[in-house]
């Protein structure tokens, strides 16, 4: 199984590596990596951007070879060469623009915690570029040579080819960021999703399952609890309930791996040694099952055909008991029932954001059994959404703020 993590999550998990976690997602981040550590063949992060962002990327995973992780395992990803790279750039481009026309983000304002440290502040050339083209009205041949060096990622930003080179998509973005009556402090929150849109369209451009930062995926949550209540305030039905019966018909679209974040939490490790040790000793244990269960993943993930769908479903329903039990710890704290599964973005949760015709869409569909079982993304975004309720846990949360402290947060951090 192979996993694509953007340059932002990285820098989290070295925060917290390092002694410095600025807050809970630092520790999240790191959680999730070492989940994945545990399962996955090959990690690749994207080594993209500015100089100073990559080489504070390339300094994470030096620490993290240090601390026993194979070398090999994490992927350093970059450009392909030019005229690959413009058919890369077209190819996403499409995808944004047929993806936006129907759910265009709500936008808001983002903070510096949106980006890789010292990105934020990068960002005022593309603000002013966006702001002078999408929300001016400016042509876009008046920055030929910038969409141009953006392909460099450098100095000018990706995101300002990616969004300019397309004239069908300038028309679209001009018109969705005025009906927001959007300014530049929007801009910002807008460099902020692209980017993450973008990161989930390359890892499927690259067959990789993307996984979004743990702030991103806090957001992703606020979505979903706005569904559930939105169901259970309209319906008069207890979600959890409703979405049980659907998974028992729909279990080929129900992919079962266990998860092992239960087995770095219970002993309560206090240090990045011990949950690193843990980590790699669980990936040991289940060799034969990446080898054997995982190794075809992506290839079927990634499949159109519903034949492979299934094929992949059956593969790890077959093992799901076995590999579980392996992983079982006895020992005291988190049980095994707070991080049932294995996680991953499912569904984008972007296109989705936001607005009541959303809910309005999300509702209809889940109102009608039948309906729901033929749209494929609606049912498989309700079962993410319980799996995030799920994780909904004061015993959890307390596990994850003491591991936060122990790694060098402030306590004082957690008040605010």
């Amino acid at each position: 199984m192979k996993h694509y993590r953007d340059i932002t999550s990285f820098h989290s998990i070295g925060k917290a590596i390092s002694g410095k976690p600025e807050d809970i997602n630092n520790v999240v981040d790191l959680l999730n990596f070492l989940s994945q550590v545990v399962f996955c063949d090959r990690i690749t992060v994207s080594v993209l951007g500015p100089s100073e962002i990559t080489q504070g990327t390339l300094d994470v995973i030096e620490k993290l070879e240090l601390l026993g992780l194979p070398k090999g395992l994490i992927e350093k990803y970059s450009y392909p060469e030019k005229n690959d790279r413009i058919l890369q750039r077209s190819r996403i481009a499409e995808r944004l623009k047929f993806d936006w026309l129907n759910h265009f983000p709500e936008l808001g304002q983002a903070s510096p915690k949106s980006f890789p440290p010292g990105y934020y502040d990068m960002l005022k050339a593309t603000v002013d570029i966006f702001s002078d083209t999408l929300l001016n009205g400016t042509d876009t041949i008046r920055y030929r040579s910038e969409i141009s060096d953006s392909l460099q990622d450098d100095q000018v930003s990706y995101m300002v080819g990616l969004m300019l080179a397309d004239p069908e998509l300038v028309d679209l973005l001009r018109d969705r960021l005025s009906t927001q009556n959007a300014g530049q402090e929007q801009l910002y929150d807008f460099i902020a999703l692209s980017r993450n849109k973008y990161n989930l369209l390359l890892a499927e451009d690259l067959e990789l399952i993307f996984t979004p930062t743990s702030s991103r995926a806090r957001k992703n949550h606020e979505t979903a609890y706005s569904f559930m209540e939105t169901y259970r305030r309209e319906l008069h039905k207890d979600p959890r309930e409703e979405m049980k019966n659907l998974r028992l018909t729909g279990k080929e679209f129900q992919l079962d791996i266990p998860s092992a974040l239960h087995l770095l939490l219970a002993q309560k490790s206090t240090s990045v040694t011990q949950l690193i040790d843990r980590a790699l000793e669980a990936r040991e244990k289940v060799t034969w099952y990446r080898s054997e269960v995982l190794n075809d993943f992506n290839d079927l993930r990634f499949s159109n055909s519903i034949e492979d769908q299934i094929k992949l479903s059956n593969k790890l329903d077959n093992t799901f008991r076995d590999v579980a039990s392996v992983l079982t710890t006895n020992g005291r704290g988190l049980t095994k029932s707070i991080f049932g599964h294995f996680s991953f973005d499912v569904v984008n949760f972007s296109s989705v954001s936001g607005g009541t015709k959303a809910v309005s869409s999300f509702l209809q569909y889940v109102n009608n059994v039948r309906k729901l079982k033929r749209h494929k993304e609606s049912y498989l975004l309700t079962q993410e959404l319980i799996h995030y309720m799920s994780k909904d846990n004061n015993e959890y949360k307390t596990t994850v703020q003491r591991l936060f402290v122990a790694l060098g947060g402030s306590f004082n951090q957690l008040i605010k």
